[in-house]
């Protein structure tokens, strides 16, 4: 579907990269399978090309840390979801970045003063 809404809606028959993070990853391994000619190039972030057994760990143990918390009745939330998990972010955020990240202090190239500060801003902690 996304190849042909470019295609068929934007006229574009090739895309310079195809970027993805995690399930976007994945989808930029499968552009790439599907569409070999369709793009210059991906960019798989943080992602596989099939899941594996530690992605089936990550995700029960993501699934618990949302289950447990006091506002989850019958399957859903009671809450919006900014009322929720706050302290969830840094996991969340140190496991889809790398060792590196935070070692070379990457976050500092992007604009952060400090590693609490990108994280504040970017993987939305109270």
């Amino acid at each position: 579907m996304q190849q042909r809404l470019l295609a068929e809606v934007f006229g574009i028959e090739r895309v310079a990269l195809v970027y993805g993070f995690s399930m976007g990853a994945q989808q930029a391994f499968h552009w790439a399978a599907l569409f070999p000619t369709g793009s210059s190039g991906i960019a798989p972030i943080c992602g596989s090309a099939k899941i594996s057994a530690d992605n089936f760990v990550f995700l029960k143990g993501v699934k618990a840390a949302l289950t447990a918390d006091p506002v989850w009745q019958d399957g859903g939330f009671a809450t919006p979801a900014d009322a929720r998990l706050p302290g969830d972010g840094p996991g969340l955020c140190g496991w889809g970045l790398s060792q590196a990240f935070d070692r070379e202090e990457i976050w500092r190239k992007i604009g952060f003063s400090s590693l609490e500060d990108f994280l504040i801003d970017s993987c939305v902690i109270a």
